[in-house]
């Protein structure tokens, strides 16, 4: 990740750790930028019919499976990556902080970092999204390359 951000329309600069380290919290232990555009968690249930029993089944949209799938591609390459070079990708285990530069096609998408937690924890890169603890979430614009850049940091102390 770099220090300065640049969005479609015009252009700002961003200090990132000053945005994702606040007093208490030390040692990164996950970055990474996952591509595509997250859909809200609230807004994103459609209602679908089982048909063996007749009942009412609240599933994700399309647009949600479709950006899970992604989320799990991104991060197994990740990981295949990692292993190539010798390294692994642990599950964490302890408190956490997130933070989430969230790059969003249109002005029209709600923050939600719902789902993000949700892969997080789908994923195998955290044992239990309970376990964050606290959060930093930025919304920003980028229609050319809609995107969440992930960071989660290891908090000292009780939570």
């Amino acid at each position: 990740m770099s220090d300065t951000l640049t969005a479609t329309e015009g252009q700002f600069s961003f200090d990132i750790e000053s945005h994702t380290a606040p007093s208490g919290t030390h040692k990164p232990l996950f970055r990474m930028t996952v591509f595509g555009e997250p859909c809200s968690k609230a807004n994103s249930r459609k209602v679908a019919m089982n048909k063996a029993t007749g009942r009412k089944l609240f599933i994700k949209s399309k647009g949600a499976r479709e950006y899970c799938e992604s989320f799990l591609k991104q991060v197994g390459d990740r990981r295949r990556t990692l292993e190539e070079s010798g390294s692994t990708l642990n599950l964490i285990t302890c408190n956490v902080l997130l933070h989430c530069n969230m790059f969003y096609a249109s002005r029209r998408k709600d923050l939600d970092e719902s789902l993000v937690m949700d892969m997080l924890q789908n994923s195998g890169i955290i044992k239990n999204d309970r376990l964050i603890r606290q959060k930093s979430i930025y919304w920003f614009l980028d229609k050319a390359r809609p995107r969440v850049e992930i960071t989660l940091y290891e908090l000292e102390g009780e939570y």
